[in-house]
Formats: C-alpha cells, structure tokens, sequence
C-alpha cells in the first residue's frame, strides 16, 4: 500500500514540475481584441511597436524585458528588436518593437517570454509606394537661386528707377534749361558780333583805310542786321522814319532782356539812322568825325543793350514791370 501512494506522489510532483518547465502557448485567438501599432500606419523600414493587451488571465505574468539579439526570434522580413512584458497600468500588456523589410500582412515568429509562448501574431506593413487617396508624386522642386541673385534683381530695379527718374528730371528740367543756356550763348554771340564789326569799321576809318560812305554802309547794315535778331522784324529795308514804328512789330508778350531795351528806345534808333542817312545821301562834304559820332551813337547803344541784357539774366525780371510793353 506504501508503495502504491509514493508512486501516486511521485507522478504529481512530475506534472507539477513539467508545468513549470513548458511554456504555455498562447494562440492567435486570444489576442484579438484590443491590439494595436505604434504609429498607426508603419510603412517598409520603419520601425514599429506591436502592443498587445493580455487581459485578466495574465494577471499573474511578471514583468519581463528581453533585448538581447540571442533570446529575440528572427524571420525573413522582420526583425524583433526588442519585447516586454508591461504592468505599470494594472493590466498586463505585451510590447514587440520590430523592424520589417517587406510590405503586406507579416507573422510575427513564436514569441517566447518566460514560461509564455505567443504565436499566430500578424501585422500589416504599408507600402511607401501604395496609392493611398490618389496619392502621387509631387512636382520637382524649382531650383535654388544663386547666392546674390535677389540682391542683383532689387539692385536691378532700383537702377531703373533711378535712370527713368533721371531722364524724366532731364525732359521736364534739363532740356529747358539747355534751351534757355543756348539761346542767351546765341544772344551774347550777336552782341559780340556787333561790337567787334563797329570796332573793325572805327579803326579802319581812324586809319583812313576806308571811305566814310563805305563805313557807314557796313556799319549800318551791321546794326540792322542786329535788331533783326532781337526784334524779328526786316529792319534791312526800313527808312529811319520806320523804326518809330518798331514797338508794333514786336511781340510784346515775348520781350525780354535787351529787347525791352530796343522797345523803350526806338526814337534812338530813329536819330541813329537819321543822321546816318543824312551822310551817306545828303550831299555834303561830312569829315571823319562825323562818322566816328555814328559810330559812338551805335555802340553806346549797343553797349545800353547788353547791360541791359545781363540786368536781365541776374534778376530774371518779368515783362508785367515794364509799363511801355504792356501798354
């Protein structure tokens, strides 16, 4: 009878060793609910987290880390790096962190923790090459400027506006203050021609190198010629009578300068060729000093004319303060 119950405990204590010692298995059935990636989508290469909430039946697991290379399992396309067993929340979980290398729904190998097997895993790897949504490839980048290059376009622009504001400034300023420059250089020319031609023709009469006649011929046609300029009228054909009607051939409006001279003195201008008439078609016997008067009267007038042009040119004054030109 002893030898019967020994044997009867000896056959226990066998089935409570061999408990011990075999993992259980756990099988795919038995995990559905609940599990879940960390991220949601893992595609090709990624790296990934299986978490796997083991519920009331794992209550007495123990917490377990494995993340040596020997005790992790291995497959084809999917490499296990690391598994734990979790309870910091009460519930016991299983975490898998893996590695795959192929797309589409892979099995995980037999997951051996402790006494604990968990088979008939599976997870679902994405493609990066998987429409997803009408997903496609988007446009090429558009290439990138060189270093500098807005600096040269902002420069670029700011020098056209400045040379557009330069050339407008020259339409609008420029060109009629050139105008302005060339027609007093033309104005100073007539002068200068005048007085030298009176001086030429006073040197030759002094020196007796030319007829009175002759010299009172050049110099009065010298002089016309000189208020044609100014005044705009044909002043080459006039009788002396006519210069007393010189004002109404003048533009008022347009006076300026010395011609405002030659509008308030135009009985000078009478006298003046007058007297050198009375000369050249009187018939009497005149001398040297005769001419040489008309030719002081030209140039004093001459000279009353470009004082009052450059009177002119430093005042600027308007034509509204001469009363005679209004009129």
């Amino acid at each position: 009878m002893k030898r019967y119950v020994s044997a009867a405990v000896s056959f226990l204590f066998a089935v409570l060793l061999s408990a011990e010692t075999n993992p259980v298995s756990v099988s795919n059935g038995s995990r559905q609910d609940g599990m879940y990636l960390i991220p949601q989508t893992v595609y090709v290469g990624d790296r990934g987290r299986l978490v796997l909430p083991l519920g009331a039946a794992f209550a007495e697991i123990e917490p377990a880390v494995i993340s040596e290379a020997h005790l992790l399992p291995a497959a084809g396309n999917l490499i296990i790096t690391r598994m734990e067993i979790e309870k910091r929340s009460g519930t016991p979980r299983l975490f898998v962190d893996f590695q795959a290398y192929a797309p589409g729904l892979l099995e995980l190998p037999p997951l051996i923790i402790g006494v604990y097997e968990f088979t008939g895993l599976t997870v679902y790897i994405s493609s990066i090459l998987e429409a997803e949504g009408d997903r496609v490839l988007s446009a090429a980048a558009p290439a990138l400027p060189v270093p500098g290059t807005m600096l040269l376009i902002y420069g670029s622009i700011i020098g056209i506006i400045l040379f557009l504001l330069i050339v407008l400034l020259c339409v609008f300023r420029g060109i009629p203050y050139m105008k302005t420059l060339r027609n007093r250089r033309h104005r100073k020319h007539a002068i200068r021609i005048l007085r030298r031609s009176l001086h030429k023709i006073r040197n030759s009469v002094a020196k007796n190198a030319m007829s009175g006649n002759d010299a009172l011929a050049k110099a009065s046609r010298s002089f016309r010629m000189f208020l044609c300029f100014f005044t705009r009228a044909n002043c080459l054909s006039m009788v002396p009578k006519e210069f007393l009607s010189l004002t109404r051939m003048m533009n008022p409006a347009g006076l300026k300068g010395g011609e405002v001279y030659i509008f308030e003195h135009t009985e000078t201008l009478y006298e003046i060729f007058r007297h050198c008439d009375d000369l050249r078609f009187g018939g009497s016997v005149y001398g040297t000093e005769s001419v040489l008067q008309v030719l002081n009267d030209m140039n004093r007038f001459a000279a009353a004319f470009e004082s009052s042009e450059k009177e002119s040119v430093r005042r600027e004054l308007p034509l509204s303060s001469y009363p005679e030109a209004s009129s």
